[in-house]
């Protein structure tokens, strides 16, 4: 689509959930290694940390996007661990005090 990914993270969000993003900043480009189906890729991946603007109901039930293509759930930073996210290295902990303080985006390389 020839956009940035800074605009796509907020496009996505509002067309799949309908939520407007109040700020965002890159905090880590990951470079991401994995077979999958017998097949080996080397993904790059864009993570930023994101504020939405008020008005977005945490639930403890699943909940389906605008689209009807996935359905999503709100999961406890702390609970990470407890659920197959991928890439594995976000299950590890997250230091989100960490992430709001600094400036500095990380460059992470991922071999799983």
């Amino acid at each position: 689509m020839m956009e940035e990914t800074q605009e796509t993270i907020e496009r996505e969000l509002h067309e799949e959930y309908g939520w407007k993003i109040k700020s965002k900043r890159l905090v880590w480009i990951v470079e991401n290694f994995f077979r999958l189906d017998n097949k080996d890729f080397h993904e790059l991946g864009f993570y930023y940390l994101i504020q939405i603007d008020d008005g977005i109901e945490v639930t403890e039930t699943e909940f389906n996007c605008l689209e009807g293509i996935s359905v999503s759930r709100w999961i406890h930073i702390s609970e990470l661990d407890q659920y197959p996210i991928v890439p594995e290295f976000i299950r590890q902990g997250i230091d989100i005090g960490q992430l709001q303080q600094t400036r500095e985006v990380r460059h992470i390389m991922n071999r799983g």
